[in-house]
C-alpha cells in the first residue's frame, strides 16, 4: 500500500460514518443521490451491494468537491482493497444479524423444550430419591425385624434347652417311680409269702400242740424224749413265726418309705410337668412371633426389591432425560451452525 493510502482510507471511512451513523446536517452531501438511505444503527439493514454503490458515489462526490485528486482515484487496487475490507465487515454484520434472528427462534424453541426435559429430569430424580429414602427406611425396619427374629430364636433356643432339662428330670423321676413301684411289688410279695409261711407254721404248731396233749393225756407211758422233741419243734416254730413277723414289720416300714418316696417323686413330676407346660407355652408364643417377624421381614425385603427396581427404572429415565438434553444441545448447536451457513450463503448471493 502506498504512503497516501491512509488519506484515502480515512476519507472513505469518514464518508461511511456520514452515511450510516449521523443524521443529515446542513452542507452535508445529499443522501437522496444514493439508492439506499442511511440505516439506523440498531437495524443495520444496508445491503452489501447498496453499500458498495454508495461508497462509489461518495468517492465521486469527494472528487467533485476536491477532497480527492483524480490521480488518487486511478489507484484502483487500493480502492478495491478498502472496498473489499468494508464489504467483508458488512457481510459479517449482516450474517450475524440474520443468524441472530434465526437463533432467537431456535433459542426460544430450545428453551421451551429444554424446560420440559429438565422438568422430566427433576421429576425422575425426585422419584428416584423418594425410592432411595423408602429403601433406607425399609432397611432400618428390616434390620429391626432381623434383631427381633434373632432375639426370638435365642429365646426359643434357651426355653427349649430348659424344657429339655425339665423333661429329662421328669423322665428320671418317672424311672425312679417305676423302680420304686417294682420294689414295692417285690416287698408286697415277700410280705405275703412270709404271712403265708406263718400261717403254715401255725397250722403245724397246732398239730404239734394236739400231739403233745395226746401224749400227756395218754394212759400209756410216753417217752420223755418224744415230749422233748415236740417241745423243741413247737419252740422252733414259734421262734420262726416271731422272726417272720419281725421281717414283715420291716418290709411294711420299707413299703411305707417307698410309698412316701413315690408320692414325693410323683409330686415332683407334677411340678416339673407344670413348669414344662409353661415353657412349652412360652416357646409356642415365641414361635408365633418368630413366624410373624419372618413374614414381615420377607414382605419388607420384597418391597425393598421392588423399590430398588423402581429406583433403577427412574434412574434410567433420569439418565435418558439427561442424554436427551445433551443430544438436543448438540442438535441445536448444529441447527445454529446451519443457520449461520445459510445466512452467509444468502448474504453472499445478495452481495454478488
Amino acid at each position: 500500500m502506498s504512503p497516501s493510502s491512509p488519506d484515502i482510507l480515512g476519507l472513505l471511512e469518514e464518508a461511511l460514518a456520514e452515511e450510516v451513523c449521523q443524521k443529515q446536517a446542513p452542507g452535508s452531501p445529499d443522501k437522496s443521490k444514493y439508492k439506499v438511505q442511511a440505516a439506523d444503527e440498531e437495524e443495520g439493514s444496508l445491503s452489501v451491494a447498496d453499500y458498495h454503490q454508495n461508497m462509489t458515489q461518495i468517492t465521486q462526490d469527494k472528487i467533485e468537491k476536491g477532497g480527492l485528486k483524480h490521480e488518487e482515484t486511478e489507484k484502483a487496487p487500493l480502492v478495491q482493497e478498502v472496498t473489499e475490507a468494508v464489504k467483508k465487515r458488512l457481510i459479517s454484520k449482516q450474517v450475524e444479524d440474520r443468524t441472530a434472528e434465526k437463533c432467537e427462534i431456535i433459542g426460544k424453541r430450545w428453551e421451551e423444550e429444554r424446560g420440559k426435559l429438565i422438568e422430566k429430569l427433576e421429576l425422575h430424580k425426585g422419584e428416584a430419591m423418594h425410592c432411595e429414602d423408602a429403601i433406607g427406611q425399609g432397611s432400618l425396619a428390616s434390620a429391626e425385624l432381623g434383631d427381633l427374629i434373632e432375639q426370638s430364636e435365642d429365646s426359643i433356643k434357651d426355653l427349649s434347652s430348659k424344657l429339655a432339662e425339665k423333661n429329662d428330670l421328669i423322665k428320671e423321676r418317672k424311672d425312679d417311680i417305676e423302680e420304686l413301684d417294682d420294689d414295692l411289688h417285690d416287698k408286697h410279695d415277700l410280705t405275703m409269702r412270709l404271712e403265708a409261711a406263718i400261717d403254715g407254721i401255725r397250722h403245724e404248731l397246732s398239730d404239734l400242740h394236739d400231739e403233745r396233749k395226746k401224749c400227756q393225756d395218754s394212759v400209756e407211758e410216753v417217752s420223755s424224749d418224744n415230749l422233748a422233741e415236740l417241745d423243741y419243734r413247737i419252740e422252733e416254730g414259734e421262734d420262726l413265726i416271731e422272726e417272720y413277723q419281725d421281717d414283715i414289720e420291716g418290709y411294711e416300714d420299707e413299703i411305707r418309705d417307698v410309698v412316701d418316696l413315690m408320692v414325693e417323686h410323683e409330686a415332683c413330676v407334677k411340678e416339673l410337668s407344670s413348669e414344662s407346660a409353661k415353657l412349652d407355652s412360652q416357646i409356642k408364643v415365641y414361635e408365633v412371633k418368630l413366624s410373624q417377624y419372618r413374614y414381615e421381614k420377607w414382605m419388607r425385603d420384597e418391597h425393598k426389591k421392588r423399590l430398588q427396581e423402581a429406583k433403577g427404572f427412574f434412574e434410567q429415565l433420569q439418565k435418558k432425560a439427561g442424554d436427551m438434553i445433551t443430544n438436543r444441545e448438540l442438535e441445536v448447536g448444529e441447527e445454529i451452525r446451519e443457520a449461520y451457513r445459510l445466512a452467509k450463503e444468502e448474504v453472499e448471493r445478495s452481495a454478488n
